[in-house]
């Protein structure tokens, strides 16, 4: 007769392993874009539209050019955003 309980080991008692905090928010890639911003070599997707709203452009009061001497810190200088400029 074969004595099972000497094939047992003893069970261990490790300490769980600590989760990670928000892990699947790692490792994302993110793009620098500008509401009605022309498709390019480097970037063909055109931001005149956005997912929510297919007139952004022009519901947000134009083009927000990213040259610096066309803007007031982050405002445009050709016209007041309609809506937040902080998109």
């Amino acid at each position: 007769m074969v004595d099972t309980l000497a094939y047992l080991s003893p069970a261990r008692h490790d300490p769980p392993k600590r989760a990670e905090r928000f892990p699947w928010k790692k490792e994302i890639v993110t793009t620098v874009f500008w509401i009605g911003e022309q498709p390019t070599a480097n970037n063909p997707v055109p931001n005149r539209a956005s997912s929510w709203d297919k007139e952004w452009t022009r519901n947000y009061g134009g083009f927000d050019n990213p040259d610096r001497a066309k803007r007031q810190g982050y405002i445009p200088v050709k016209f007041v955003p309609k809506q937040n400029p902080f998109y």
